[in-house]
């Protein structure tokens, strides 16, 4: 399968004329203003006339008048290069007000746009970024190509037939299907998946079970001369991100690429091993699921039960581009390992904190779009030597675990909660509504009443998350009695 980029003449012309543009303000450093352009004095020219006799004018000089940005920076240009340059004026005008930006610095802006644009337009600045999956790359240009209004095209398809003959499929970033019901959008997903992975593969759709009597639609890719080889994935993130605006193109990219990620860990995943703990010690971590949802399924594994919470003991199998996949060790196999059950879940916490390197971060950085791995490590990492609290005004953090979806994990690890009380010097409330965004709130700062509050606005939220559902209790840490507990729905 071959995805490839549908360049349509608008796209072209932006790649002429704005591309080159916006990679000339990257060089400078700064984001010049047509205040910032002067002609030449008659000193100037003076002085270019010496190095250069023929020179022709007018000349004219970028100087940035910003006192926020550097004052050695000067640029000799022609008119045309300044008239050429305008594009990339305004695009970085539109750009700051779109991103709410207007308070931030030339640098800071540039930093920013450079996280969000295809990387070439940064390359050989100090902007640039490292390099990304083809894929990903591809994103970027066509998200860039959207926000300009360059066209529907997303990607096309080039797929190779038994019968030899090359077909291609396009899929469009912004096709005109806003308006699909779940059923509409599982039969076009499952039209567009059976038309990208060919006549080869058999595209079915599967029930697969998650926790207590909770059923899960799955798209399954089966290839048909290995039909015990499934891949695929739960249908219900993706219609999520559909109906809250992602792109119908996009989101069966995504729906291909978890695919494949699917297929690469059937590959690598050898259960045999989880009979010897030697062998996947270095892989073992813990995770807490909702104990209520997933009471038949946690009788045959080892979990430790806080409050509506049960944390389990899982095995890494894999880390992908699109993310981590564990399973859950059976209790069965754990009791091959002849280890009393506290040094399991010792060994499980600690290698958990090693692998991922648990972060705290203000929520004042999270309101403004800032989130791992974005948010620089040095400012997060409160486990590592040298770590400093940037307080929160609101008295509010965020947590994360490494680059993985399981944030949740982090007040579970031994001596953890002990850790970040003695950090934020006060107990703390923890919210974590869903696995992959817990907050902590200081006491002093927050009364539980409004903590409470802002869980019901959770709660009404039509962006929940099913699949990471956590708890819908608040929980709090005592410094006093060292002790992460939930609280009971009476207490005040």
């Amino acid at each position: 399968m071959n995805t490839t980029l549908k360049i349509t003449p608008k796209m072209s012309k932006i790649i002429k004329e704005l591309v080159p543009a916006i990679m000339s303000i990257f060089n400078l450093g700064f984001i010049p203003t047509i205040d910032d352009v002067e002609e030449f004095s008659d000193e100037m020219y003076e002085l270019a006339k010496k190095r250069e006799p023929n020179l022709k004018k007018p000349l004219y000089t970028i100087f940035p008048k910003n006192t926020n940005t550097p004052s050695n920076v000067i640029n000799t240009m022609h008119k045309h290069e300044i008239e050429f340059m305008q594009s990339g004026f305004d695009f970085f005008s539109e750009y700051v007000k779109n991103n709410n930006l207007t308070s931030a610095t030339d640098e800071e802006i540039l930093h920013h746009a450079a996280e969000n644009l295809p990387r070439e337009l940064t390359k050989g600045t100090k902007f640039q970024k490292p390099a990304i999956n083809d894929e990903e790359t591809k994103i970027k240009w066509m998200r860039f190509f959207e926000d300009l209004g360059a066209g529907n095209e997303f990607f096309s398809v080039e797929q190779k037939g038994e019968d030899g003959v090359i077909r291609e499929e396009h899929f469009s970033f912004s096709e005109p299907l806003k308006d699909m019901g779940y059923d509409e959008f599982k039969a076009y997903a499952m039209e567009s998946l059976a038309k990208i992975f060919g006549d080869k593969y058999d595209v079915v759709e599967r029930k697969s079970p998650r926790g207590d009597d909770v059923v899960h639609e799955a798209i399954r890719v089966i290839e048909k001369d290995k039909r015990k080889s499934e891949s695929g994935f739960i249908i219900a993130p993706f219609y999520r991100d559909y109906s809250m605006g992602k792109p119908i193109g996009e989101v069966i990219l995504d729906m291909v690429k978890t695919t494949e990620d699917s297929e690469e860990i059937a590959k690598k995943m050898d259960l045999d091993d989880m009979d010897n703990f030697e062998k996947i010690k270095d892989k073992v971590i813990i995770r807490p699921i909702n104990y209520d949802k997933n009471k038949k399924l946690l009788e045959s594994h080892m979990y430790r039960r806080i409050g509506d919470i049960a944390i389990v003991i899982y095995m890494v199998v894999s880390k992908l581009k699109n993310g981590l996949s564990t399973t859950k060790i059976p209790k069965s196999v754990i009791e091959k390992w002849n280890m009393p059950e506290n040094e399991i879940f010792s060994w499980a916490s600690e290698n958990t904190a090693k692998i991922f390197k648990p972060g705290l971060m203000q929520m004042e950085a999270v309101m403004k779009g800032i989130t791992p791995p974005k948010y620089p490590a040095k400012n997060s990492l409160f486990l590592e030597p040298g770590f400093k609290l940037k307080k929160s005004q609101i008295g509010s953090y965020a947590l994360f675990l490494g680059d993985t979806q399981n944030a949740a994990t982090v007040p579970f690890l031994e001596g953890v909660s002990k850790k970040l009380a003695e950090i934020l010097n006060d107990d703390f409330y923890v919210v974590m509504v869903e696995t992959n965004f817990v907050v902590l709130h200081v006491k002093k700062n927050m009364p539980l009443r409004f903590v409470r509050q802002l869980v019901e606005n959770d709660k009404r939220s039509p962006y929940s998350d099913e699949e990471a559902f956590l708890t819908y209790n608040v929980y709090e840490y005592s410094r006093n009695t060292d002790v992460l507990r939930m609280i009971e729905a009476d207490e005040k």
